[in-house]
């Protein structure tokens, strides 16, 4: 489910989603409209990690940060406790096509205005998780 505040764009052959317009709240999405939300069935029980294809625009650190909810399910738009926010990933990410991602990445600030990789949680070595996943 795609909140209204998203757009899909495509450039080349890959199509992403990006928010139209800048944080209501910096604890919390704020709003119905500031939400993606995905369905999806684990194949087996166990422990699972989040990773996100990410793309860090041309403000650097002012178009740098996304919120991530804390676990599975529902989640309230406007509860702090339900979201972490995910900061500071400039540096961080995996690009290259044989990399297996885990921790910060080997980005370091060379990796603007291009897709990336990151683990959540597992870069916070140089980067910020404000909340606890899990």
């Amino acid at each position: 489910m795609l909140g209204a505040d998203f757009e899909v764009l495509t450039t080349g052959d890959v199509t992403y989603i990006t928010p139209q317009t800048n944080f209501i709240n910096p604890a919390y999405p704020g709003s119905a409209e500031k939400v993606v939300s995905f369905a999806f069935n684990f194949s087996d029980t166990g422990t699972y990690d989040l990773y996100a294809r990410v793309r860090v625009g041309s403000g650097t650190y002012n178009d740098d940060s996304f919120f991530a909810g804390n676990s599975l399910g529902e989640k309230s738009p406007v509860s702090g406790s339900d979201w972490l926010l995910i900061n500071g990933i400039v540096p961080v990410g995996f690009t290259g096509p044989d990399e297996v991602v885990t921790g910060g990445g080997k980005c370091r600030n060379t990796c603007l205005e291009m897709d990336k990789y990151i683990r959540i949680p597992g870069w916070h070595d140089t980067g910020y998780i404000y909340g606890r996943f899990g």
